[in-house]
């Protein structure tokens, strides 16, 4: 109906493609897609029914014109984790509409290592950040800066208030009397958490994204794969855990070496996250049935006295932290040198050793554990940040930007510098307003 011979590709006339053709002259697409599929399958043995679908939806698309939305894409953009730049993205239009953002996170929050572990069993209900400890806005990360003003406002994020500094470790791993040394009032005043818990931040993020745009749609607990850019209709289809979705831009803001097994290693972005290396952290999630009342001190990075590796390199009581459960909950983080060697271990046999650690770090008896559960960061943080210009990489022949904060340093605030950067990118691409 109206379907110009012009677009009408060659290998669609053929015999194979003629029931195809003919169904979307007379309008009867679905009930033809299959016959189709079957006698092309048959001929080949590779063509998949999606192949077919896309293909009719460009064909109908360009006899549609202004009136088919067959080639729009689901998304304007799909992000890959990016808490930031949906921040940002959130806030702006695409022709004269709100934008339509896809957020995906393969974790069951939202925050990436800036999360809490809630657990609530029979012996109580435990909160644990067992992934960023604490965060600081440094005047090189103005962003950062702004938006931790921004969630302190919103009472999402307020000073750790603990005690809080470093403390030394002989050769036996035991700490060193009278060696702990909180830090200056300054910095221990700079030492910001979520409220009450880092997984409020996330939250708050995707409140407010969701209070200024309705085209906001969130994914947790849910894995994007096979991204492949379609250079007919200049977009991107991906898999999005049992869907395929397509959108004009694709924004990764992984760590690197996800980016590198979502992209490929030989991709734009991928060349340059490849070189990256990033430490395995073991932590240790630990509650007392009991407060250790012995230890005067909240918090401490643990250095080694004697010049050996230590086992454990922080521990901190969870418990301190402004807006946590009241049990006794304290964190276990493992130094690289002991956690890289033993990434391949079992979580069990992990919470047990690095358990055995921390009572011999501090030479006395401690009470019965209440819960206890190492969990294995694979991606700790990075030890070769390239540091790049535009804290991202760009590809705009493909409408592919990613970060992270490997590509701007390696610190939390590093992170959303790079995703404020990775909106700015699909912003210029997308040319939104």
């Amino acid at each position: 109906r109206g379907l110009k011979l012009a677009c009408v590709p060659s290998w669609l006339c053929t015999t194979s493609f003629m029931p195809l053709a003919a169904a979307l002259v007379s309008g009867m697409l679905p009930q033809s897609i299959m016959h189709c599929t079957s006698r092309v399958s048959t001929a080949t043995g590779r063509w998949r029914v999606a192949t077919y679908a896309s293909a009719v939806g460009r064909l109908q698309g360009e006899a549609l014109g202004e009136s088919g939305d067959a080639r729009q894409p689901t998304f304007d953009v799909a992000i890959i984790a990016g808490l930031a730049a949906l921040s940002r993205l959130a806030k702006t239009r695409c022709r004269n509409r709100p934008t339509r953002i896809l957020l995906v996170e393969q974790g069951r929050g939202l925050g990436g290592r800036v999360c809490t572990r809630r657990v609530e069993d029979a012996n109580g209900v435990f909160s644990f950040d067992h992934g960023c400890q604490y965060f600081t806005a440094k005047p090189t990360q103005p962003n950062f800066r702004a938006a931790v003003e921004s969630w302190q406002g919103a009472g999402c994020v307020a000073p750790w208030g603990g005690v809080v500094g470093t403390a030394q470790v002989d050769g036996d791993g035991r700490l060193v009397e009278q060696t702990f040394a909180a830090f200056p009032p300054s910095k221990a005043a700079s030492l910001m958490v979520g409220l009450p818990s880092m997984s409020a931040i996330g939250r708050h993020v995707i409140d407010e994204a969701k209070k200024v745009s309705e085209s906001v749609t969130v994914r947790t607990g849910t894995k994007a794969a096979a991204p492949v850019w379609d250079s007919t209709n200049s977009q991107w289809q991906l898999q999005v855990g049992d869907e395929v979705v397509t959108a004009s831009a694709l924004a990764v803001a992984t760590s690197a070496g996800s980016c590198v097994r979502l992209l490929g290693e030989h991709s734009m972005a991928g060349e340059v996250a490849r070189t990256v290396n990033s430490n395995v952290c073991w932590a240790v999630l630990v509650a007392f049935s009991e407060p250790l009342s012995d230890i005067p001190w909240d918090a401490a990075l643990l250095e080694s006295a004697s010049g050996e590796p230590t086992s454990i390199a922080w521990v901190s009581r969870n418990s301190s932290k402004p807006g946590r459960s009241e049990s006794e909950c304290w964190i276990l983080q493992a130094s690289p040198e002991w956690s890289n060697p033993r990434a391949a271990w079992h979580r069990d046999d992990v919470a047990g050793a690095l358990f055995k650690e921390f009572r011999r770090l501090l030479g006395c008896e401690v009470s019965e554990t209440a819960y206890l559960e190492a969990f294995r960061w694979n991606n700790a943080f990075p030890l070769n940040s390239p540091e790049l210009p535009d804290k991202c990489v760009t590809d705009h022949k493909q409408c592919l930007v990613a970060g992270g904060d490997w590509a701007a340093g390696n610190r939390v605030g590093d992170a959303y510098e790079s995703g404020v950067a990775v909106a700015a990118a699909v912003e210029a691409m997308l040319e939104l307003q």
